[in-house]
């Protein structure tokens, strides 16, 4: 990889790299049609989602962050974790404060929705399997690290918008996560160079490759209630130019000329890349603030991004 501006021409690699990522894209575009039809046939309505997203975080997920942390460790591994999450927590701040100044003009309903989306993106679910398409096992493997900012930023700064959260139970909410608990689970298992016994690491292994589906099945069983004909609207692209093509152009802007490792910089890349997380409209809902304007945030935002994702990846060759 290089990550210099002279690099930015369609050569043979980047060519393949932008096949890779179109179809992984639009893999992951028909597997959410897959829950629309689902949806449509009524055999999942909008309460399954609460099931089926325990599923995936409660089971799903850590057993694919679990498989991730399943590497030889060295001194190399240990450096570039921190990095990846000192680069988390830069990426989540700089999303924060530019969160404070960009939707100042937006109704306060729409500004709350609008500041979360920006904040919290979904590269829990859709970050992790581009990640590790596009850059392989280190990619999700760095990505599930840097996943820690993010889930921290959920549950103090994200919720904070939405709600009144005492300390205490933003606390709480972060070591509680399952996904943070694996992380911590995983790095100790790798530092102490334990593995998993062949069974019981094949049985986490295909449990963790329905990561992509479930999630896919999720968000496009979410969208299946939103009316095409009102998507669009002026307040929506504004977001989703911010969202999905400032946000990674900036992150680059601030890491391409560092002597960071590249896969690094990829996964701060794809995260800053991500659509609107789908709690944005499961917030909004519960605390009363414009759920159909944030249900069409995120639909917007992850349709567009089968576009802009697969542009952006010709910048990490």
């Amino acid at each position: 990889m290089n990550w210099t501006w002279t690099r930015f021409y369609v050569s043979k690699g980047s060519d393949l790299m932008f096949i890779k990522t179109l179809q992984l894209q639009g893999m992951l575009f028909i597997i959410m049609l897959m829950g629309v039809v689902l949806n449509k046939c009524n055999i999942i309505d909008k309460s399954s989602n609460k099931n089926l997203t325990d599923i995936l975080l409660y089971l799903i997920l850590p057993c694919s962050i679990l498989m991730s942390f399943q590497t030889d460790i060295t001194q190399e591994v240990l450096k570039s974790s921190l990095i990846v999450l000192l680069i988390g927590f830069f990426v989540e701040i700089f999303s924060l404060l530019l969160s404070k100044v960009l939707f100042n003009k937006f109704p306060k309903n729409q500004k709350v929705v609008l500041q979360y989306g920006l904040i919290v993106s979904n590269a829990s679910f859709m970050g992790l399997v581009v990640m590790e398409g596009i850059l392989g096992p280190k990619g999700l493997l760095y990505g599930s690290i840097s996943l820690i900012a993010l889930r921290i930023f959920v549950w103090s700064a994200g919720l904070s918008l939405f709600t009144e959260t005492s300390k205490k139970e933003m606390i709480r909410s972060v070591i509680t996560h399952p996904c943070v608990i694996t992380v911590i689970i995983g790095f100790m298992m790798m530092y102490f160079e334990i593995k998993f016994p062949q069974m019981i690491a094949t049985a986490l292994k295909n449990v963790g490759n329905c990561t992509t589906a479930i999630s896919m099945i999720i968000i496009g069983n979410t969208l299946a209630g939103v009316k095409p004909s009102s998507i669009i609207s002026k307040p929506i692209l504004y977001f989703c130019m911010i969202r999905l093509v400032i946000m990674p152009i900036l992150v680059y802007l601030s890491l391409a000329f560092t002597n960071i490792d590249p896969i690094i910089i990829g996964v701060a890349i794809i995260s800053a890349a991500m659509p609107a997380g789908s709690t944005t409209a499961i917030l909004a809902e519960k605390y009363n603030c414009d759920s159909e304007f944030a249900v069409k945030c995120v639909f917007s935002s992850t349709l567009l991004s089968l576009v802009t994702i697969p542009v952006i990846s010709l910048f990490l060759i």
